[in-house]
């Protein structure tokens, strides 16, 4: 007994040994993913959000382990644009770092829960973190923390302002442009100053083109467009030419040279020089490259206005297209009005037509239904008036077997030939009349399709039933009177009476009833034994 007690503390200290190990091994596998994740956020935030995605119940994590996923959920969902707006866990992310005055990871708590109250409009308590994150880079001297922080701001205010305010949106782009000058940030706050009317926009967006053709920037082109686009909307027509139309044009990427050529053409619309943007709306159609909606919408509107240019005239689909500045700086208004009024004539006319096409189609429709409805209405009706006249027929059948069959026992003689041959001729009447009644139910075609078909398979259990019911209420004057006249014949054996009524053959009784071919053809000699001589020689003939 003692030498199996001193083992009981090695027990212990092995039990303990496997947990420590156990949870080492956890504690290193969460350090590892953190670290890897940490790596890819900024440039894969996706990877890294698939990587935190193994994490399944945050709750289990430490606490210094639950601050960290929340700020590196965050940050990926920050990196890939996304909405803040469910990252609740950053609030006491910021709260933990706070009180372990990590600086470290505090600047980055500040910025992603001031977007996470952005998202949720808790403007003013957003704005607090703001200033703070701000101090806080500052005496960092982190540059680009600070530039991370004035484009949140810029974006935020362009996003979740109605009304923009464009001072304070100028302000963080200036600050962004101060700290790294580069042609798209140079360039978008030039466009922002376009925003609130300001003239700065003529120097900033043209010294953006400039570095971004010194850096062989890609979004040159895109700058260049948008550029020609401000100009052209200011009536500067000539200046936007001088910039769709540089020296090295051959070298416009092919994505772009679609959009470069319609800015051509509307430029020259407006001058006005109609012959050269005719010219350069057929460079634009012929341009090898795949159509986009867009892209065709702009030459239908084009195309349009050149034509009343040229010709006085235009055609209705292009007319609602049209911008009423660009033919006013180009005709008489008076001409104008006129054409578009005549054009929404037309289109009136059109829309009449087409109205009273599909008015008519929609009548026709409804008188087809109606006579659909009406006829299978009337079909309903004249079958159940025939079942009602088949009923009729079968119960004064009925009444007249009765009265010769009572009139036979009253007499309790032996019946005379001509009292057999009436009610052979009423069973044979019965039996006609049952017959009718069954041809009027959907399984009479069924019943006959499965006795020309020797390959058919079986009845399921449900349709056997059916089947069954459908044939008895159908019957059921023949199989009284043949209870009546063969007491010993069972339910099974009427039920195959039924069927020899109807001509079917032993395979079909079989696929019908569930029962073998032997057994059928059994109960067919027992039913035969059982009938009396004027039943037998009506199913046996």
């Amino acid at each position: 007994m003692h030498g199996k007690l001193k083992h009981i503390p090695l027990f212990f200290l092995f039990l303990i040994w496997t947990g420590g190990i156990i949870s080492c091994k956890q504690y290193t596998g969460n350090a590892l993913l953190f670290q890897q994740a940490d790596t890819l956020v900024y440039e894969y935030p996706d990877s890294a959000l698939q990587l935190l995605n193994q994490i399944i119940i945050p709750q289990n994590l430490s606490e210094a382990e639950r601050a960290h996923y929340a700020l590196l959920i965050g940050q990926g969902h920050y990196n890939t644009h996304r909405s803040l707006c469910e990252d609740s866990l950053l609030t006491n992310a910021l709260t933990y770092y706070e009180q372990q005055q990590d600086t470290s990871h505090l600047q980055t708590a500040y910025l992603l829960a001031g977007h996470y109250l952005y998202a949720n409009n808790q403007l003013k308590q957003a704005d607090s973190l703001m200033q703070k994150v701000l101090l806080l880079a500052r005496a960092r001297n982190d540059k680009q923390g600070m530039l991370q922080i004035y484009e949140g701001l810029a974006s935020v205010n362009l996003n979740h302002n109605v009304v923009f305010d464009y001072a304070k949106i100028q302000a963080y782009m200036r600050a962004c442009m101060e700290l790294e000058k580069t042609p798209q940030r140079i360039f978008y706050y030039g466009v922002m100053m376009g925003f609130s009317n300001n003239d700065s926009i003529h120097y900033y967006c043209p010294l953006a083109i400039q570095e971004a053709i010194r850096q062989k920037d890609p979004q040159l082109w895109n700058y260049l467009l948008n550029y020609a686009s401000y100009l052209t909307k200011q009536k500067k027509y000539k200046e936007a030419l001088k910039w769709l139309l540089p020296n090295d044009l051959p070298q416009v990427p092919d994505q772009y040279k679609r959009s470069f050529y319609l800015g051509i053409a509307r430029a020259y619309l407006f001058l006005p020089q109609i012959d050269s943007a005719q010219v350069w709306l057929q460079r634009t159609r012929a341009l090898p490259i795949a159509k986009d909606l867009a892209t065709e919408n702009a030459l239908i509107h084009l195309q349009g206005i050149i034509d009343y240019a040229l010709h006085k005239h235009v055609d209705v689909t292009y007319m609602f297209r049209f911008n009423d500045s660009i033919l006013v700086s180009i005709y008489n208004k008076d001409q104008v009005v006129n054409a578009k009024n005549e054009a929404k004539y037309n289109l009136e006319r059109q829309n009449l037509l087409l109205k009273l096409k599909y008015e008519r189609t929609f009548w026709w429709a409804l008188c087809c239904v109606i006579l659909i409805i009406g006829g299978a209405l009337y079909a309903d009706y004249r079958r159940k008036r025939t079942l009602l006249r088949l009923q009729q027929q079968l119960a004064q059948n009925r009444t007249a077997l009765m009265k010769l069959q009572s009139q036979m026992e009253e007499k309790a003689e032996t019946p005379v030939i001509d009292n057999k041959q009436e009610i052979h001729k009423l069973r044979l009447q019965k039996i006609e009349l049952c017959k009718k009644a069954f041809a009027k139910t959907t399984w009479s075609k069924q019943l006959a399709a499965l006795n020309c078909n020797p390959d058919s398979s079986a009845l399921s259990g449900q349709e056997s039933t059916e089947l069954a019911d459908t044939l008895t209420q159908c019957f059921v004057d023949v199989l009284i009177d043949l209870k009546q006249d063969s007491p010993k014949l069972n339910s099974a054996e009427l039920t195959h009476a039924i069927f020899i009524l109807l001509g079917c053959s032993n395979r079909t009784v079989s696929i019908c009833t569930f029962a073998a071919e032997s057994t059928i053809r059994t109960r067919k000699v027992r039913i035969k034994e059982k009938l009396s001589e004027d039943y037998q020689s009506i199913l046996f003939p």
